[in-house]
């Protein structure tokens, strides 16, 4: 009985073995073809963006004048300030013409014969007004008055050079040369005062006088802005 059991156990066994196996752990023949000749007829789409052959030209970029408008405007602005420069120079130009020179007074100017008369051609320097009304001659001395904003004021006497003074330079504390001639400025007992002898004949003796308070260099301009006026003789 023994070598029965085992019998049918050697035979079971076996049976085990030559057993097929289950579907579903080996795949089909036919589904794998198949799915394989799927992949195969699936078309591979081109990703956008990009060329999909090689030899397609490169594509050229176009240059857009982004400053063309920007370049023709500070054309324009250069140009403009060009007329503005020429404009004033020749306005600067017809200042300095001898015709627009401001006038004396002609009741003045007649009574003059002995010493070539100056005054400012234009504004006069460092803010000063010298009104013509303010003009006046008494005993062969012209005087001429100014002032600034600040209420500074600044007489000018002018008058024909004395014979002792001919051949002489006017002494002060600081020594002034410029076109109309030689001259020097001091200060003295709260004033300030300048003079002035013209190289021009027949010679002028000139002297600017002001409190302390305007400074010498001012003195000093308003004697080198004097003009002659022979005009007015």
């Amino acid at each position: 009985m023994s070598e029965g059991i085992e019998d049918r156990l050697r035979r079971a066994a076996h049976d085990l073995q030559m057993k097929p196996a289950s579907p579903r752990s080996t795949p089909r023949s036919g589904h794998r073809q198949g799915h394989d000749s799927m992949q195969r007829r699936t078309p591979q789409t081109p990703q956008l963006g990009y060329a999909t052959s090689t030899n397609m030209p490169p594509t050229k970029k176009r240059h857009v004048a982004k400053y063309a408008q920007p370049k023709l405007v500070i054309v324009a602005a250069v140009v403009v300030l060009l007329g503005a420069g020429v404009y004033v120079l020749f306005a600067s130009g017809d200042s300095a013409r001898p015709d627009s020179t401001p006038k004396l007074p002609a009741a003045i100017t007649g009574q003059i014969s002995d010493f070539t008369p100056y005054f400012f051609r234009g504004a006069a320097p460092q803010g000063f007004n010298f009104n013509t009304k303010n003009i006046s001659y008494s005993a062969g001395v012209l005087f001429l008055q100014g002032q600034d904003a600040a209420g500074n004021s600044v007489v000018i006497s002018e008058q024909a050079l004395p014979n002792d003074f001919a051949n002489s330079k006017p002494q002060g504390d600081q020594a002034v040369n410029n076109v109309n001639g030689n001259g020097a400025i001091s200060n003295r007992e709260g004033r300030t005062i300048g003079t002035l002898i013209t190289s021009k004949s027949p010679q002028t003796l000139i002297s600017v006088n002001a409190a302390e308070t305007v400074h010498a260099s001012t003195i000093e301009a308003l004697m080198a802005k004097l003009v002659p006026l022979p005009g007015n003789r």
